[in-house]
């Protein structure tokens, strides 16, 4: 099982740590590639663009700092909703309105 983590903010980052040290396949991808890359050098596979982590997971969990990023990161032209595939589980924890 693949997964996928977008946003590794304050509370994103250590959720995506827990995942990793429990053994998952984890790809990361983050705005700011310099938590990304963090996150490779412990093991985590890194991603460059949101269609490129879509692409490669079964599970992909979301961790985003408010409600445009959220829409931006789901609904935008390259974004989760246009790259998502038949069966995958997409899971948003981000703690902004619904």
């Amino acid at each position: 099982m693949k997964v996928g983590f977008i946003g590794l903010g304050n509370i994103g980052m250590p959720m995506a740590k827990v995942l990793l040290a429990a053994g998952f396949d984890l790809t990361v991808y983050n705005r700011s590639q310099g938590k990304v890359h963090e996150m490779a050098t412990i093991g985590a596979k890194a991603a460059s663009f949101v269609a490129e982590i879509t692409e490669t997971t079964d599970i992909l969990l979301t961790c985003l700092p408010d409600v445009p990023t959220v829409e931006q990161v789901f609904l935008g032209d390259d974004g989760i909703i246009a790259n998502t595939r038949s069966g995958q589980i997409l899971v948003d924890h981000s703690t902004v309105e619904p």
